[in-house]
């Protein structure tokens, strides 16, 4: 398993085959991975901090080399940044 713990300030907490993490706009997280996945068919699994009830986390088409992660609010499904979040690929390296 490959994943991260990072907060808002857009730091990584704790890594594994997390080269960076980089700011893609309101709500929008980009993870680049040390070692390529073998495929895009990987699992990912997201969360978001348990102070953060108002929001749900996604990612967007699983890729080699990044995992795109992504932060709505609940009641309107617009963009918003999360204090705490973490996501988790699930697969085989290249």
């Amino acid at each position: 398993d490959q994943g991260l713990s990072a907060s808002s300030s857009q730091s990584i907490d704790g890594s594994f085959n997390v080269s960076s993490i980089t700011d893609a706009g309101l709500g929008e997280t980009t993870i680049t991975l040390t070692n390529a996945m073998a495929d895009g068919n990987h699992a990912v699994t997201c969360t978001t901090g348990s102070g953060e009830s108002n929001r749900f986390p996604t990612y967007n088409l699983p890729r080699t080399t990044l995992i795109k992660f992504e932060t709505y609010r609940v009641s309107d499904n617009s963009a918003q940044d999360a204090g705490e979040a973490s996501a988790l690929a699930h697969g085989d390296l290249a």
